[in-house]
């Protein structure tokens, strides 16, 4: 009887890891790759991954590398600096660390080489450190530069504002009913105060524990495991969205966030939106002036922006009632005036590179074009008005 239950324990085993097999198999023949690229951070809640590696094909495609300081770049770097480097951090979401195009096609690493090339700097050799994370709100950039930029010693920090969700994404509150993020309020006298209610939740705790990061290590190995955790994403995904529909204050009115941060706010909640996102850029300039630093706000555009046909712009503007889709470059171009803030806002000769040239800089062949983020066009368009900006001598 036990040796007939062991026999069949034995092929029910057997059959499990050959389906296995035959499954990891399968998945690799067409090509599939959901790599686990971030990983838990006390700080910011995520972070790239140290070490991580793999393709990355949701939108556009290139193999992504997470070197051991946790930057998208198959470079290493060590904390001391050189007496001959010139460093530059830049900080953002996923318009930075711009998984969708190989990394010497993004634009962080073209404005290396143009200032290697332009030598502002005088003879110091240029090195620019990519601190983008996909998602990241100001706040958490804030908090990234506080916890780990400082260790590099930046000459130069530049922060990457987008604020087709930049804007939102700084009162998180008001879109989701259980932030799993840090953010900020405002106390007394304006002061920001950080809320890292975040870390008390049971499903961020659990993304902290030594269990999670064996299976991110095990599911390098396993596509099953990437496509388990892939369905994973894509459930909570939708569960994020109903989330936001039920949420009383979340300010969408009739037209989605996307569109409505096109126009002047029209509730108190895209207000306190706004000025969240004004006081935490200028949170950021301060402390890196504290520092010692230069500071550098860069506006970039989006795709309703910078479509290339007139007419699809067009609608966009008469959806949300205004003459053009500038209002974020016009607020942040004065608030940056007002406040000395170097500015470089990229929205309007993108737009214009994008029409006269007939091109998408958004958008890719195996997902919408026009949308999204930056595909190689954009990051070559977007490296060069930088690199002609920080090229110049300063005044």
């Amino acid at each position: 009887m036990l040796r007939r239950l062991g026999k069949k324990s034995a092929r029910i085993a057997f059959g499990v890891l050959l389906a296995v097999l035959i499954g990891e198999i399968a998945l690799r023949i067409v090509g599939f790759s959901y790599p686990s690229f971030y990983t838990f951070d006390e700080h910011t809640a995520g972070r790239l991954r140290p070490g991580a590696e793999g393709w990355y094909r949701e939108e556009g495609e290139s193999y992504v590398i997470v070197n051991a300081a946790g930057m998208r770049d198959e470079r290493e770097i060590t904390e001391a600096k050189g007496t001959d480097e010139y460093r530059v951090a830049v900080l953002g979401d996923s318009v930075v660390e711009a998984i969708q195009v190989p990394v010497d096609k993004t634009f962080v690493r073209l404005v290396e080489a143009r200032l290697n090339e332009c030598k502002p700097f005088g003879q110091r050799r240029v090195r620019l450190m990519n601190f983008g994370v996909s998602g990241f709100s100001t706040a958490q950039e804030l908090q990234t530069l506080r916890h780990r930029v400082w260790a590099y010693q930046p000459d130069l920090v530049v922060l990457s504002f987008f604020s087709l969700n930049d804007v939102r994404d700084n009162q998180v509150q008001y879109f989701h009913t259980s932030p799993e993020i840090p953010f900020f309020r405002f106390g007394p006298d304006n002061a920001l105060v950080l809320d890292e209610s975040f870390l008390q939740m049971a499903s961020v705790r659990s993304r902290s524990s030594t269990r999670w990061r064996t299976l991110q290590a095990v599911s390098d190995y396993s596509r099953i495991l990437q496509l388990l955790n892939r369905a994973k994403n894509m459930r909570n995904a939708k569960a994020q969205e109903k989330d936001q529909a039920a949420t009383g204050t979340q300010p969408t009115g009739d037209l989605g966030p996307s569109d409505l941060v096109l126009a002047p706010p029209h509730t108190k909640e895209w207000e306190d939106c706004w000025a969240m996102s004004e006081a935490l850029v200028k949170q950021i300039r301060d402390e890196v002036v504290e520092h010692g630093a230069r500071f550098v706000l860069v506006l970039s555009g989006s795709g309703p922006q910078e479509h290339p046909d007139p007419t699809v712009r067009a609608e966009t503007m008469k959806r949300i009632g205004m003459p053009d889709l500038f209002y974020p470059e016009m607020r942040l171009g004065n608030f940056a005036d007002k406040n000395g803030i170097e500015v470089i806002s990229l929205a309007r000769p993108m737009q214009e590179w994008a029409e006269a040239n007939k091109t998408f800089t958004h958008g890719f062949s195996n997902a919408a074009l026009g949308a999204g983020h930056w595909n190689e066009n954009g990051h070559r368009v977007a490296a060069n008005l930088i690199g002609d900006k920080l090229c110049q001598p300063r005044p």
